[in-house]
């Protein structure tokens, strides 16, 4: 009888000591789940923005070891990329990349940097990023529920179906199709006919004749073969009639559900990653004006007066007015000219 009780309360404690085992192990590994931040954006999984993507979501792996790390969605896969700023601002959404441009309309400060002759080449984007153009900017984009922790720029070039274009005379009664709002207020005021296609299109236009000319990004000068379509090509370099400013941005609800050493790691990892971008937008810029001309366009990049003259323009018709319609924006415009 007093072997069967010493089994039984062997028994009763090593069940006891199973289950602790078991349950102590549960809870580790729960303890041991990161914590996954969800990030949307527009573009086709591959594109130079969705590797801007990749390389920021593999620095904030890297600075947390592996305790915060965000899971992308391209192409649209998550919501539509229309919703994506809404859902930042009720914390649906953590992350996402965004043309500041877009938010224009609800924000028109945040429009200044895709003005033309504003940023001719990366580099200064960057610069002008971190001085009050940026700060005001960001405080601006805030107010709409992004909170911006990396900035880039993409080079712009402009083709042709008609003539290589130079100066301002080259776009008179081309029908031209820009990418923004800002720039094609430029174009226009240079004589265009601004035309509205959508992106899609944009090879069949150029193809049948309803479009003379386009500006867009360097890398989709590559990815939609206009080559096949079009005759000259306008190339960026350091002379861009814009580079488009874009963002890595987070909720800011769900930046301060993050602890302090997470919200450095993620402002560090948008830092880290700005580096990359720039160095894969040059890449794309040089393997786009390499392509265009083995493909037999002619290719060629604005001189210094030549941009000089889109600049002047640009500060006439886009800049004066901008100043007037948006409070506080002509000292910002003077420390745009002030930075190299």
């Amino acid at each position: 009888m007093m072997k069967k009780r010493n089994r039984c309360i062997w028994a009763t404690i090593f069940t006891f000591v199973f289950f602790g085992v078991m349950l102590g192990g549960f809870f580790v590994c729960e303890a041991e789940q990161p914590k996954v931040l969800k990030f949307a954006h527009q573009w086709t999984q591959g594109d130079i923005r969705d590797r801007w993507a990749s390389n920021f979501s593999s620095s904030v792996e890297k600075y947390t070891k592996g305790s915060l790390k965000c899971q992308v969605y391209p192409g649209g896969t998550l919501m539509d990329p229309r919703n994506q700023i809404d859902a930042l601002r009720r914390g649906a959404l953590d992350l996402c990349i965004w043309h500041f441009a877009y938010s224009a309309g609800k924000e028109p400060l945040l429009g200044i940097l895709d003005l033309g002759g504003v940023v001719p080449y990366p580099e200064k984007g960057l610069r002008i990023a971190q001085t009050e153009v940026g700060k005001k900017m960001s405080e601006s984009a805030e107010k709409l529920g992004m909170k911006p922790l990396a900035w880039g720029f993409m080079p712009t070039s402009v083709g042709s179906t008609k003539t290589l274009i130079k100066l301002p005379k080259d776009m008179v009664g081309q029908k031209m199709r820009g990418g923004s709002k800002a720039i094609e207020e430029l174009f226009q005021a240079a004589g265009a006919a601004i035309t509205h296609v959508s992106t899609g299109d944009v090879y069949m236009a150029l193809q049948t004749g309803v479009l003379d000319s386009v500006l867009t990004a360097d890398a989709s000068f590559l990815s939609f073969r206009l080559y096949d379509v079009l005759k000259f090509l306008t190339i960026s370099g350091q002379h861009s009639f814009s580079n488009a400013s874009i963002g890595i941005v987070i909720s800011p609800v769900s930046f301060a559900k993050l602890t302090p050493d997470e919200q450095k790691s993620v402002l560090q990892a948008g830092k880290e990653s700005e580096a990359s971008f720039l160095a894969d937008v040059k890449a794309d810029s040089s393997e786009c004006g390499k392509v265009y001309a083995e493909k037999g366009i002619k290719v060629a990049e604005l001189t210094d007066q030549e941009h000089q003259t889109w600049t002047n323009l640009a500060k006439e018709k886009t800049w004066k007015p901008f100043m007037e319609q948006v409070k506080g924006s002509a000292e910002l415009f003077a420390i745009i000219e002030k930075t190299k």
